[in-house]
């Protein structure tokens, strides 16, 4: 089977859930301009913008495999990968920094400026227990961590790869069933503990998960009604679990719960997604694929536009719903607009860059 270039399915995939989590933090927002939509929208429907950050971790994990399958084993195409995932994550991040930063020194925002210690470890994406000042940057520490893994990876056969995958998943499922992170109070983890931590946290199941899938989808593993068990599954559990979300996190870390509830449900949507596109040629309409190219703006930026935006809509005479509807569109409309005109001119000039230091090593 002939390598796509592009997964457009997986694109819109991307984009929804990006969208999932915007509303999913308005809904959150306790403004009386956002307030509203507590009323409007089932506590479901925020639940399922819990379940978005759970697609970006699985397929975070099968594009990594994905586009690299044929990097592993290969040490020389290391340093490649790692300069394209350093593009690709921080010169618009830090852009965002900045932006949050100035409109933090704003009369609008009352969250006042984080500490050098808080800003050095957000902007450099180093594990702490401190979340990063841009409240979305959480998901982008594992991110980070998913990248240096991989970048072992490579490092190793690809069967010896795999291998140590799956291990790292068990590792990281026994970390979850004990709930192992929440066992000794912050101040008595030693150094070596953390690190162990933070290797094997249980998010990179999801990871591994993603992993796995991508070899099964590259192998050809899939068929006709192993794609349509995959997607009737995934978008049944999606609507299971955004009802059954309060329960399974309990009084467990949210995170934990939102991996059991909605991990195996991104796995199903993504590997049925990925099997129906290469079965049927399923069209994407190019709206979503492109909502979807612009997830990461979308995702980073509307955090810092609801602070902003949220004043001067609560000072316009219109609807609660209309303001929060206006609030969600204009945060979307301007990661749109970020992406096309700052987040992938920062990524091509990343890319000359890189060409002008001569060619790559060729994968043997």
């Amino acid at each position: 089977m002939a390598l796509r270039t592009r997964l457009d399915g997986l694109q819109a995939l991307r984009g929804v859930a990006a969208v999932l989590v915007v509303f999913a933090h308005a809904r959150e927002v306790s403004d009386p301009v956002t307030g509203v939509l507590r009323q409007v929208l089932p506590g479901s429907f925020g639940y399922a913008g819990v379940m978005g950050v759970d697609v970006f971790f699985v397929l975070s994990g099968f594009i990594m495999y994905y586009i690299h399958h044929g990097d592993v084993g290969q040490p020389g195409r290391a340093a490649e990968f790692g300069w394209r995932r350093f593009s690709r994550i921080y010169p618009f991040y830090w852009v965002i920094c900045a932006v949050d930063l100035l409109t933090r020194i704003s009369p609008w925002r009352a969250d006042g400026v984080p500490g050098i210690k808080v800003m050095f470890l957000s902007v450099t994406l180093l594990p702490d227990s401190i979340p990063p000042f841009v409240r979305t940057a959480w998901t982008l520490r594992h991110e980070v961590r998913f990248y240096a893994l991989f970048g072992l990876l490579l490092l190793l056969p690809a069967r010896v790869a795999l291998a140590v995958t799956l291990a790292i998943a068990t590792v990281a499922a026994g970390f979850l069933g004990g709930d192992i992170l929440n066992v000794l109070p912050t101040e008595s983890k030693s150094a070596l503990y953390l690190a162990v931590l933070y290797l094997f946290h249980p998010c990179t199941l999801e990871f591994a998960a993603g992993v796995l899938c991508a070899h099964l989808h590259l192998t050809g593993k899939f068929n006709r009604w192993t794609a349509g068990a995959a997607l009737l599954l995934g978008f049944a559990g999606a609507f299971a679990g955004t009802l059954l979300y309060p329960f399974a996190v309990g009084e467990t870390h949210i995170r934990y719960g939102a991996l059991i509830t909605f991990g195996p449900v991104a796995v199903m949507l993504i590997h049925g997604v990925t099997s129906a596109e290469s079965l049927w040629n399923l069209a994407v309409p190019a709206w979503l694929v492109r909502l979807g190219d612009a997830s990461y703006s979308i995702y980073l930026v509307h955090l810092p536009i609801f602070a902003v935006a949220e004043p001067f809509l609560y000072k316009v005479p219109l609807p609660d719903l209309v303001r929060a509807g206006l609030l969600i569109g204009i945060s979307i409309a301007i990661g749109l607009l970020a992406h096309l005109h700052i987040e992938r001119p920062l990524m091509d000039f990343c890319r000359r860059l890189r060409k002008s230091w001569g060619p790559a090593p060729v994968a043997a």
